[in-house]
């Protein structure tokens, strides 16, 4: 449960509560025009710069020979009231970015902001146009580029200006993961879908309110890197959690095959709340990468551990 919620909080930079009455209207967009393009898994669409495409690795696009440059579409579970408390610039300063400009906009009769700002990261300067929006649930689209580059620059923000969003549109937002899983078999309920993981809890509600306070994240890594000690990635990628994990060294760390995909299996505890515990499964790729599966529970929740070995022993790709 408190890994959910921190997740929750270093996923999304947050923004400011309410809309007030002189934001702007984004666009002057009824319709998508022929030229635009769904972002799959959503209800959303623009016109892409030149030669950029879908992308296979998130939602949105990018060009596939400029590897700084993007477009990405993340859902953000919960309601735009609530999570948007604090993308002022304090909070930006303390992710190494700086608020250059942010302004309160209406899109397709929601409200949200249309933000600029530039971040440091690696010594390189990275600059963003974030537009952020929502009622029930937040969504953010974040353009990226080298700062030095300003005619992509240019071409992004020109795309992102073309943005519709067509609230009539039924979507399946499980379309874009690469990998399906049941959470049925665990008595779970379907709650967002973050970049390429998954979210379940008892309830669909974030945080949970449910007893036994359960819920799993699964993942799919981005990159396929070879993994030398798979033993110790595993442990260090527990510790490694926001908030502060260690593993039960009783309980040990096991080897664990899943439907042809093998990897380990460990019981953590969270060092600042004796009450949970945490379910870590790490699965590995033949070509680099892996599957991370991640429950927290508190400790006496009853069928907490064996309904989340039910879903995970569901997981299969595609």
């Amino acid at each position: 449960m408190y890994y959910m919620i921190k997740i929750f909080h270093v996923t999304v930079f947050l923004i400011i509560a309410n809309v007030c009455l002189n934001a702007q209207q984004f666009n002057a967009l009824e319709q998508a025009t022929s030229e635009h393009i769904t972002i799959e898994g959503s209800n959303v669409s623009m016109i892409p710069p030149p030669e950029f495409a879908p992308s296979e690795n998130f939602k949105g696009f990018q060009n596939p020979e400029d590897p700084y440059s993007m477009i990405m579409l993340l859902e953000i579970p919960g309601p735009y009231e609530e999570i948007s408390t604090g993308f002022n610039e304090e909070k930006l300063k303390e992710q190494n970015m700086t608020l250059l400009s942010k302004k309160e906009i209406i899109i397709n009769d929601t409200p949200g902001l249309f933000i600029e700002l530039d971040q440091e990261a690696s010594g390189i300067t990275f600059s963003k146009y974030l537009i952020i929006y929502g009622k029930e649930a937040t969504t953010l689209i974040n353009g990226v580029y080298l700062k030095e580059n300003k005619e992509v620059g240019n071409l992004i923000k020109e795309a992102m200006l073309s943005t519709y969003i067509d609230n009539s549109l039924s979507v399946d937002k499980r379309v874009v993961l690469k990998y399906n899983i049941d959470e049925s078999a665990g008595n779970m309920k379907f709650n967002a879908v973050m970049g390429n993981s998954i979210m379940f809890n008892r309830d669909g509600k974030i945080p949970t309110e449910s007893k036994d306070g359960l819920s799993l994240i699964v993942d799919e890594s981005y990159a396929e890197v070879d993994i030398k000690d798979k033993k110790v990635f595993c442990l260090g990628r527990l510790r490694n959690m926001p908030g502060s994990y260690a593993p039960i060294t009783q309980k040990g760390i096991k080897e664990i095959e899943i439907n042809g995909f093998e990897g380990f299996e460990l019981f953590g505890k969270n060092n600042e709340n004796k009450k949970e515990e945490v379910y870590q499964v790490v699965l590995f790729k033949e070509g680099g990468g892996y599957y991370l599966f991640f429950a927290s529970y508190l400790r006496d929740g009853g069928q907490s551990l064996e309904d989340v070995k039910k879903v995970i022993a569901t997981f299969e790709v595609k």
